[in-house]
């Protein structure tokens, strides 16, 4: 047993760090270098694969304790405890980062329920992308590291399928974070890369958090 008189503070994430939860290639780059030309954020995580493979099984199961039917609110109240402590050395390990664009905790690889869990004040920003667009990044960056993305070989073997089963991963990933927005709009944004005021909106939602509020 991992909880109870053995849970640690340093297992939750306490300040409002930012987390870009959309799937790799949605093209968030843009929204890291706006957050950090604002001032916003100043220590962007950077990718580790193999950090985040050791890892691999307590994100499991901290993904595990998502039961479908809960709503945001119920499943803080019965689970945020535990998956803290799940997750309390992968939290201890990204503490010095303010902004996510990698995983665990960016690019959908927890749950948006676990990333509230142990970052309750996050801002999370879902990011889509046109469809074409988001196909040709992906497949772009599957061929070019192969030995990271071995399910290259499906752009090859059955285009179709490959791009079917994406986009799909893609609407379920989506409705996950819009769940959560849904029961906390203050501290989700939804936006679409192409808009031409993608950044506008960005900054109107990050007048709005703790610390740009509290810089000003």
């Amino acid at each position: 047993m991992r909880f109870g008189a053995f849970w640690r503070p340093s297992s939750v994430i306490e300040s409002p760090v930012w987390i870009l939860a959309a799937p790799y290639c949605s093209g968030v780059e843009l929204l890291k270098d706006a957050l950090q030309d604002w001032g916003i954020v100043s220590r962007p995580d950077v990718q580790n694969l193999t950090q985040l493979s050791r890892f691999r099984p307590l994100i499991t199961e901290a993904n595990a304790t998502v039961q479908r039917h809960l709503a945001p609110h119920v499943y803080m109240e019965r689970h945020a405890a535990r998956v803290r402590d799940i997750l309390a050395p992968v939290t201890r390990s990204i503490a010095q980062y303010d902004l996510f664009q990698h995983g665990p905790l960016g690019q959908t690889v927890l749950h948006p329920y676990v990333c509230k869990a142990i970052a309750p004040d996050a801002r999370l920003i879902w990011v889509s992308r046109k469809r074409k667009a988001w196909f040709h990044a992906v497949e772009t960056l599957e061929r070019a590291h192969p030995l990271s993305y071995p399910e290259y070989v499906g752009w090859e073997q059955n285009r179709a399928g490959r791009e079917a089963l994406l986009w799909e991963r893609r609407r379920i990933e989506r409705r996950k974070f819009l769940r959560l927005a849904n029961a906390y709009p203050e501290h989700c944004l939804d936006l679409q890369i192409e808009d031409e005021d993608v950044l506008d909106k960005l900054r109107d939602f990050a007048d709005q958090s703790p610390t740009r509020q509290s810089a000003s």
